[in-house]
């Protein structure tokens, strides 16, 4: 179990690096979950999904975080949490506080 944990961390941090020099925002980071997915690995493609959003966010581009946001919070309900937290904390920068609750 934890060589598949540290397997699981090394092909997350790699497709994370690969994804937006692969191709422009967000094509890199989509074409990397296709290509996960269909390599068996959907739980790294939902990390990927995250990874996509905090991408948008770092660079202060928060109507497609939030677009990837929520597309995502619809395909995996294992990771709601993490979604709305990360939702929640976009509407708090954009002082939309009805939302951020």
């Amino acid at each position: 179990q934890p060589a598949d944990h540290q397997a699981f961390k090394y092909i997350a941090n790699a497709a994370k690096l690969t994804a937006p020099q692969i191709e422009r925002p967000p094509l890199g980071f989509d074409w990397v979950c296709e290509v996960l997915k269909a390599q068996g690995f959907p739980g790294i493609a939902s990390e990927m999904e995250i990874a996509k959003a905090s991408y948008f966010l770092r660079r202060k581009e928060f109507d497609q975080a939030i677009d990837a946001l929520k597309a995502f919070e619809k395909k995996d309900p294992s990771l709601m949490a993490r979604t709305a937290t990360n939702l929640s904390f976009i509407y708090f920068l954009e002082s939309d506080y009805n939302q951020a609750e």
